[in-house]
């Protein structure tokens, strides 16, 4: 039994120094590595910050688009032509005048850098 409790400790020795070994020349590699990726990732970044702009852009559109359409279209034709002809038309001075707000004009350069130039 004990034979074979100095042979676990050997083995668990040997895996010790091989693991340091292993550890100590992969850790540079892998942090060299990181460099180049680290561009990739600012990257990323900024197309996901460039996406979520102009999706929530698109989205304020769509609201103000949907608002017009429900303020504005017009009913049935059959509806309007009886409504036209039994009742007065007349004008509801309650409902607020529409605005445009148009959306927020913005440049992609200010998303991305050219490579030769330096990420601010």
């Amino acid at each position: 039994m004990l034979a074979k409790v100095e042979e676990f400790s050997s083995l668990l020795d040997m895996m010790a120094d091989c693991s340091g070994g292993a550890l100590s020349e992969a850790v540079p590699r892998l942090w060299q590595a990181r460099q180049p990726l680290q561009q990739l990732f600012d990257r990323v970044d900024a197309v996901e910050t460039f996406v979520n702009t102009a999706g929530d852009q698109v989205s304020r559109l769509e609201q103000q688009v949907q608002l017009a359409e429900s303020r504005f279209t017009s009913p049935a034709p059959l509806t309007q032509t009886l409504s036209a002809l039994w009742q007065n038309r007349r004008v509801d001075t309650a409902e607020e005048p529409m605005t445009y707000t148009p959306p927020e004009v913005f440049q992609s350069e200010a998303f991305f850098h050219r490579r030769d130039e330096p990420a601010e």
